[in-house]
């Protein structure tokens, strides 16, 4: 965080910056009853970081597009993963134990980034499936 590449490694980034930008936040309720076949048209947004949400739009012209931050602008659906409102996802919902839908318990995960201090390895917004050794 902070750092100089913050913008292309903080995927905890809740807006989009750019066109070309990948890591913005996206939560979706997922309305598919046929886990093999997606079909986005039944999607329910809940939180987009590519749009701004109308609580205190600046241009209400354009909330199609991502928030303008400067001018107190936020992201679509933002205080589902944002409770600080520092535009960085928390991770975690005091009301839900599993934020991403991975099955994993969104505690356990943050747990185990402090445990382990490898920040990013497991965390509620994304997890890498690891294999382990013995």
């Amino acid at each position: 965080m902070d750092g100089v590449d913050e913008y292309a490694t903080n995927y905890l980034r809740m807006y989009k910056r750019t066109a070309g930008d990948t890591m913005w936040a996206l939560l979706i309720e997922d309305a598919d009853t046929d886990f093999e076949s997606i079909d986005p048209s039944n999607d329910v947004d809940l939180c987009r970081g590519d749009i701004t949400d109308q609580w205190d739009i600046y241009y209400a012209a354009s909330p199609n597009s991502p928030p303008s931050l400067n001018v107190g602008e936020w992201e679509y659906g933002w205080w589902h993963l944002d409770i600080d409102g520092d535009h960085t996802a928390e991770g975690t919902d005091p009301t839900k134990w599993d934020t991403d839908g991975d099955w994993l318990h969104d505690g356990w995960e943050v747990t185990e980034d402090e445990v382990d201090g490898v920040r990013g390895d497991s965390s509620p917004i994304h997890y890498d499936s690891r294999a382990t050794t013995t």
